[in-house]
This record gives structure tokens, C-alpha cells and sequence, in this order.
């Protein structure tokens, strides 16, 4: 797509099997001339879909998980230009029906930012001393939110029918604590 332009929707079918396709077809996006792109992260993670597709349908302003499709409807400015790809790190064909709505700006606003997100996956037990960072950035921004599964051998959790109690903190530029409350399940 060549800018100056805004992306406001993403549209892509759900993979069958689930099992190998929910991590194992990523999405990329990449604006203007970056070296890196600014989204890498497995389709139904990049959708809110964590837990290796097996998610329960939703709907928010933003994303959603609907039945046999994911959504995005996350604004994605960009000056130049943007290319959407989605690449399938299995060994399987997969099948897939995609789609990107954007469209052009008259000129570029330097207020406008640039879309980032991305995937971690980590192991470690969740403990009362537990103190785990998911992500830290620096530069300019808002923190649009942050998605969190939890995916555990542990036989009380089998089945993903107890969330893990924790807290959920935020800081921002040094200042005092921008948001904490006890409750993880709270943000699922």
C-alpha cells in the first residue's frame, strides 16, 4: 500500500487444525523503510486468540475472535508505505482467506504513531514472589493493552477453567504506578 495512508481493517479466516496453525502461520507488518517489521506475532495471538486457538468467540472495539474468522480494527498509520504478510512456518500447506481495507490520507501528520506489537512466550512458575515483566518500551506512545494467556501441564488448571490470581501493574515514564490492581483474570 502506498502512503500516506491508515489501515482500519484486518480480516483472516481461523486455520484448521487449529493445534498447528494457531501459532504456526505469523503475521507481519511492516511501515515505511524499517528494517524490522512493527508486528510479528503468530495470527491467532496477534487476534487475542492465546491460547493456541482454542480461545472462546469474543468482540471488542478493537479485535475479534469470531467464529471460523479473527478481525482487526486497530487504526495502522503509515507515511510511505505498509506491506501486510503472513507466513506459514509449518511444514503443512495451509489454506487461508485474508483481506486488508485501507485507505489514503491527503498528507501525512507527524502526530500520528506507528502500530507496534509483539509475541513472547515464556515459561515460569507463578509464584507469590513472582515478578515477571511482559514487555518494556521506550520512545513515544500509548500502550494500547497487551494480551496474556496462561497454558499450564498442572492438573487444577487443566482445561483452562481457573485463571491464575496476580497483579497487573503498569508504569509509565518513571511516574507513580499508572495502573495496579490484584485480579489477572479480570483481563481476560
Amino acid at each position: 500500500m502506498k502512503g500516506p495512508g491508515v489501515i482500519r481493517h484486518i480480516h483472516m479466516t481461523r486455520h484448521r487444525p487449529k493445534e498447528l496453525f494457531a501459532r504456526g502461520i505469523v503475521l507481519e507488518i511492516w511501515f515505511d523503510d524499517a528494517d524490522e517489521p512493527a508486528v510479528r506475532c503468530p495470527v491467532a495471538d496477534f487476534f487475542g486468540d492465546g491460547c493456541n486457538g482454542d480461545s472462546k468467540y469474543f468482540t471488542s472495539n478493537l479485535i475479534e475472535c469470531a467464529p471460523w474468522s479473527y478481525n482487526c480494527y486497530i487504526p495502522m498509520p503509515f507515511a510511505k508505505r505498509a506491506r501486510v504478510l503472513l507466513r506459514n512456518d509449518t511444514d503443512r500447506d495451509a489454506k487461508c482467506y485474508a483481506y486488508v481495507e485501507w485507505e489514503s490520507l491527503p498528507e501525512w501528520d507527524a502526530s500520528l504513531g506507528y502500530f507496534h506489537a509483539t509475541y513472547n512466550r515464556k515459561c515460569f512458575q507463578l509464584t507469590k514472589e513472582t515478578d515477571e515483566p511482559f514487555f518494556e518500551i521506550k520512545g513515544k506512545g500509548h500502550v494500547v493493552g497487551r494480551q496474556f494467556s496462561v497454558v499450564t501441564d498442572e492438573p487444577l488448571f487443566k482445561g483452562y477453567m481457573y485463571v491464575m490470581e496476580g497483579n497487573n501493574e503498569i508504569n509509565i515514564d518513571g511516574q507513580e504506578r499508572q495502573i495496579d490492581y490484584l485480579g489477572t483474570e479480570d483481563s481476560f
